[in-house]
């Protein structure tokens, strides 16, 4: 069936994978304004979320010395968008159910 391919149930359109608390839990933590990665560290994170195929192009540091350090937030900016010549157009408006009335809503 390949699950891990699809984004979309094919009977109605609803999200196949949804966040959970725990998505929600570790953007948070990795988010946090006192939250530095070494480079090794980013490197390991942008492998999770590749296929490791795929070029990605880092940052610059955010702290340069006495180490290099990057911010969880450069690592979000870097999954939306791995390199330049990526097109990926980040969607923040989706049809809501569970709001009261119709049409597009922005997602919070």
């Amino acid at each position: 069936m390949s699950v891990n391919k699809n984004i979309c149930v094919p009977k109605d359109g609803a999200p196949l994978i949804a966040a959970t608390q725990d998505f929600l839990t570790a953007s948070f933590l990795l988010t946090q304004k006192d939250r530095f990665l070494s480079r090794s560290q980013i490197m390991q994170l942008c492998g999770y979320f590749n296929d490791c195929d795929e070029r990605i192009d880092l940052p610059p540091p955010a702290i340069l010395k006495p180490i290099e350090l990057w911010t969880g937030k450069q690592v979000i900016g870097v999954m939306l968008r791995p390199n330049r010549y990526c097109n990926v157009q980040v969607n923040t408006i989706v049809k809501a159910r569970n709001y009261s009335g119709s049409g597009d809503h922005m997602c919070i």
